[in-house]
């Protein structure tokens, strides 16, 4: 009777410990997914947040660009590093650095920029 008790005892430490260990391990994998969930979210907002920036900046630029009182003196210019091949940061970067040259002298409108941001995050946050 008494080695039947003492492997039941033994049977029975087993089993806790392989239970300890697998809810141990389910524990560390919600872990990991809990990480690679944040890492995702957090690459998708910045994403967003570039995106809705550069085309703030675009809409921006499209503005000036309309300015009536300066648009005379741009007829005809060629806007010296925009290439329809790049990206949308350096094209937008060479209209920036156009609108800013000595003659033109069209500093950015950061009023403009954060209506325009604002108006497309209340979109992308109410969606």
């Amino acid at each position: 009777m008494k080695s039947s008790s003492i492997f039941f005892v033994m049977k029975n430490n087993y089993i806790r410990l392989i239970t300890f260990m697998a809810l141990v391990s389910i524990l560390f994998l919600q872990g990991i997914w809990l990480l690679n969930t944040y890492k995702l979210l957090e690459t998708d907002f910045n994403k967003n947040i570039k995106d809705l920036f550069i085309t703030s900046l675009e809409k921006e630029v499209m503005l000036r660009m309309e300015d009536p009182t300066k648009k005379k003196l741009r007829e005809g210019t060629i806007v010296e590093g925009f290439r329809p091949e790049y990206d949308r940061y350096t094209n937008n970067r060479a209209f920036q650095d156009f609108l800013y040259k000595e003659e033109y002298h069209v500093p950015i409108s950061l009023k403009k920029l954060i209506v325009f941001s604002t108006k497309k995050l209340r979109k992308i946050m109410s969606s």
